[in-house]
């Protein structure tokens, strides 16, 4: 377990928590499902990207890396 998975579970959680509120303050089962879907809409819009950067990362990044690959681009490789 690195840092990487605790910020990982924890924003996960954070998610989860967004979630049961949304459903449980919703005043209709449809007002509900829109939310939902709409917060799964959104959270596909942010996380896909970082997925996708970080795949691509491994094309021109060295075999041996000192963290995540995240980390080590965001450090290494992008602007300040």
């Amino acid at each position: 377990i690195n840092w990487a998975t605790l910020i990982a579970l924890g924003i996960g959680d954070i998610v989860a928590i967004d979630f049961m509120a949304r459903v449980f303050s919703a005043k209709s089962p449809a007002a509900a499902r829109k939310a939902c879907f709409t917060a799964a809409a959104g959270t596909v819009a942010i996380c896909v990207p970082f997925g996708l950067v970080v795949l691509a990362a491994h094309s021109f990044m060295p075999e041996e890396l000192d963290g995540p690959v995240l980390f080590v681009l965001l450090d290494q490789y992008a602007p300040v």
